[in-house]
């Protein structure tokens, strides 16, 4: 059996969940919204930069089951390994991507 309190038990309470989601505004809000933009010089928007690595890993995902349908293994660690770099750029030449930076 529990010890009984001296004192009346209360109910503990919990904030509700719009409580919770305002906290989470007020605290990172101005981290949350407004993507860095290119702007012309009219202002109008000519390039959104993705606050996330989502293009590169789903690039990678898809690299890595091509792979395992092309060797039919499932650890891939080595063969990604002995794969050069300039795959990547290959992989999809259709696609504008700055290569600058890998070439040189």
């Amino acid at each position: 059996m529990y010890p009984r309190c001296a004192a009346p038990c209360r109910k503990a309470t919990h904030p509700s969940p719009a409580d919770i989601i305002l906290k989470y505004f007020k605290r990172y809000g101005k981290h949350l919204f407004g993507h860095p933009t290119r702007r012309d010089e009219d202002g109008t928007i000519l390039a959104v930069v993705e606050r996330t690595d989502n293009v590169p890993e789903h690039f990678f995902g898809a690299e890595k089951r091509k792979l395992r349908r092309r060797l039919g293994r499932a650890h891939l660690g080595r063969d990604l390994e002995d794969q050069p770099a300039q795959v990547a750029l290959v992989a999809n030449p259709s696609t504008n991507i700055d290569c600058s930076y890998v070439t040189e």
